[in-house]
């Protein structure tokens, strides 16, 4: 059956409310990674239990007059969500984070958080919470949550207000999406098209800059030109039952490079196995894509809160260890969606200080200790026992990691008889 996917994808124009992309306009084709639509369905709710979100990250040097910390590091978060529960309520939520970090990787003063949510209900019918059209290039999404409170996110802007005068209007500009430029893939392999495991997940630009002007009390009013940007998403029912989660692409001394880390405890059929525990770790470099996939890759980890340690080896021979760490008492909470609704599950530091090392399929060495003090660092779910790391290595499960290499295999045995055909036709 698993074989038959793509076919079947096909001929039944896409499955539990994920509709088939239509095509990429070539402008934006090159840097536009799969998944960059909206899977949520347009003429009615999500299905029971199904959410989708997006995550926003600026990291910004504001260095204005106005600004309290000028040799610091500020972070903008913003996390748009949309989920129907099981009684059939659907709720539209927007979060806002703020965080300072200084040039050694320790926060400044206190994180500030900001959150306001609307639903709708079978019993209580209103107003859909969430509007949106929906194309790999131009995606829109707005709502609002109360008088006072609203966003609208289109593929090059944001906008937002939320409860405490706090507020974001900023122009995207994104120029890394997942994987090297023509050649954009899915993070979570082809079979993300297909509701096999949950959470599903895409980076959408791994980098990129933007302009604008935020208001997050106390900080006074900012406006910043050419900050980094860093878009994600997640779709499906719940979060993993425990996952961790790197993100940094303000390397001082690399300026082209992005690094971007996950890895969980995801749930998947029962007749597979009913869980498996995934990691995958991606790196751009200029123009150079390295990718430590869960089905191309050994990858292992030993993690807790305050240190992030991982180490991989791709099939093509590449190699990478990635060592972050924070305090103790940095971080705050966030809330994600579970299957009761939004929970406080995770937490977030900006002010991780990591150090990548990477190493080419020939064995020598194009990273040496690549550090930034700007790693966005995060753990969440159930599991994690105050004290204890979790050391574990990805490990998918062999059918789900067959059928998501078939495709590239076929791709190079096709490649493989046209090379013999092309010899035999000009000999």
């Amino acid at each position: 059956m698993l074989l038959l996917a793509p076919l079947l994808l096909v001929l039944l124009g896409g499955v539990h409310g994920l509709p088939l992309p239509p095509p990429l306009a070539p402008s934006l084709a090159s840097i536009t990674p799969p998944h960059s639509w909206s899977h949520l369905p347009r003429s009615s709710p999500p299905p029971p239990g199904f959410f989708e979100g997006w995550y926003y990250r600026v990291t910004a040097d504001v260095a204005t007059p106005a600004d309290p910390w000028p040799s610091a590091s500020h972070t903008f978060a913003l996390i748009v969500s949309c989920q129907t529960l099981k009684n059939g309520t659907t709720v539209a939520a927007i979060q806002a984070a703020h965080a300072v970090a200084n040039r050694v990787g320790c926060e400044i003063g206190t994180p500030s958080y900001a959150f306001a949510e609307v639903s709708s209900s079978p019993s209580s019918p209103s107003s859909p919470p969430l509007r949106f059209e929906s194309s790999p290039t131009s995606l829109a999404l707005s709502s609002v949550l109360s008088p006072t409170s609203r966003f609208s996110i289109t593929p090059t802007s944001l906008s937002a207000t939320l409860p405490g005068n706090v507020s974001f209007s900023l122009s995207l500009s994104p120029s890394a999406g997942w994987g090297a430029p023509g050649a954009q893939r899915s993070t979570a392999g082809w079979l993300s098209r297909l509701p096999l495991a949950d959470p599903q997940w895409q980076v959408l630009a791994a980098d990129g800059r933007c302009e604008g002007r935020v208001t997050f009390p106390p900080l006074p009013p900012v406006e910043f030109k050419g900050a980094r940007l860093y878009e994600e998403k997640n779709w499906g029912r719940r979060f993993p039952r425990r996952w961790f989660w790197m993100q940094c692409n303000s390397f001082p001394a690399e300026a082209g490079l992005t690094l971007t880390v996950g890895g969980g405890e995801r749930e998947i059929p029962r007749l597979l196995g009913g869980t498996e525990n995934l990691g995958l770790i991606g790196i751009h470099l200029n123009s150079t894509f390295y990718e430590f996939a869960p089905w191309s890759s050994q990858l292992s980890w030993e993690v807790e809160w305050g240190s992030w340690k991982l180490w991989a080896k791709n099939d093509e021979g590449e190699a990478v260890i990635i060592s972050a760490r924070c305090g103790q008492d940095q971080g705050q909470a966030l809330q994600v969606p579970m299957e009761g609704g939004l929970e406080w599950a995770c937490r977030d530091a900006y002010c991780g200080r990591v150090e990548v090392s990477l190493w080419d399929r020939a064995g020598e060495i194009v990273l040496d200790k690549a550090e930034s003090t700007t790693c966005g660092v995060e753990i969440g779910g159930g599991g994690w026992a105050p004290g204890e790391s979790w050391a574990a290595e990805s490990r998918m499960n062999w059918l789900l990691k067959f059928v998501v290499k078939w495709p590239g295999k076929i791709g190079r045995w096709a490649a493989r008889v046209r090379r013999r055909a092309t010899r035999v036709l000009t000999t």
